[in-house]
């Protein structure tokens, strides 16, 4: 937002898309006239820039940027519910966890880390609406790295640390299947670089 117009106590007016110069008229003449909203005041806030940012760029480069501005990486909290199995038909079981929005910040395939079992495990992410499988709803599916127990109602915090590619529609469950062991191999690979940049005197 170019502006930011903040108040001490909520209102039933939309303001929105309204300029700034009229949003503050409105508020004005509720502080002076009006006698259980006399807790108003106006404050613009212009926007500020704490680092160059264009989220078109490299996918890597955006993930250091939001650690950088959240003081973490980025991560989703959320319990383990019951799917439609389609992973472990395929070889490749998820513990899959509802969104609470309508659409997630992110979309696609991920490297992640996932804590709330009884240690961290690595693993790769599907966020999306999994169009190859006639998928409605936005959701979370993760495979996790060598761990194959039966975790429903945990509740897992995955974190979020590199992209493989984006989600997009295969011509069938084949093409898919293929599709998922190669972003598998290909996440397995970055996190062996990933340990071996941390500690270069690690043998692999």
């Amino acid at each position: 937002y170019k502006d930011v117009l903040t108040a001490y106590t909520f209102s039933a007016i939309n303001l929105k898309d309204a300029p700034i110069d009229v949003a503050t008229e409105v508020f004005t003449r509720l502080n002076e006239g009006g006698k259980a909203l006399t807790l108003f005041e106006i404050m613009v806030a212009k926007t500020y820039h704490v680092f160059p940012f264009d989220p078109e760029t490299n996918e890597t480069k955006t993930f250091d940027l939001a650690e950088k501005l959240l003081g973490r990486p980025y991560f989703i909290m959320g319990r383990v519910v019951y799917g439609r199995q389609l992973g472990r038909q395929l070889g490749v079981p998820t513990a899959n966890i509802r969104l609470q929005r309508y659409r997630a910040a992110l979309e696609g395939v991920f490297a992640v880390t996932v804590m709330g079992l009884d240690q961290q495990y690595e693993g790769i992410a599907n966020i999306g609406v999994r169009p190859t499988v006639d998928g409605k709803e936005p959701l979370l599916e993760v495979h996790i790295f060598d761990f194959d127990e039966e975790i429903y109602g945990r509740l897992l915090t995955v974190t979020f640390l590199n992209k493989v590619r984006d989600e997009r529609t295969f011509d069938g469950l084949d093409s898919l299947k293929n599709q998922i062991e190669q972003d598998i191999s290909e996440t397995r690979e970055w996190f062996a670089k990933r340990r071996l940049e941390r500690d270069p005197d690690m043998v692999v």
